[in-house]
């Protein structure tokens, strides 16, 4: 099930705000990780309610940076990642 089965998680560059430097592996439960959307089909993604801290990743990369949900997404035709 998805909260007992667990993946490893390699972080290649922490943050500032890690001790030490170099990678850091972590162990997360499967309802930790959330793929990202099919770009045929990006309506299939989860939403957030406001409030909610994320890890948004910016258009165009696969860097990851941590947010906060403000609101909803407005519904688009486009895949573009807001």
């Amino acid at each position: 099930d998805r909260e007992t089965k667990e993946v490893e998680v390699l972080d290649e560059e922490p943050g500032d705000d890690e001790e030490g430097s170099g990678q850091r592996i972590y162990m997360l439960p499967m309802s930790c990780i959330i793929p990202f959307p099919k770009r045929n089909d990006p309506w299939s993604t989860q939403e957030f309610p406001p409030g909610k801290h994320v890890l948004a990743v910016y258009p165009g990369t696969t860097a990851l940076y941590k947010a906060t949900v403000i609101s909803s997404p407005r519904k688009r035709k486009s895949d573009e990642y807001l």
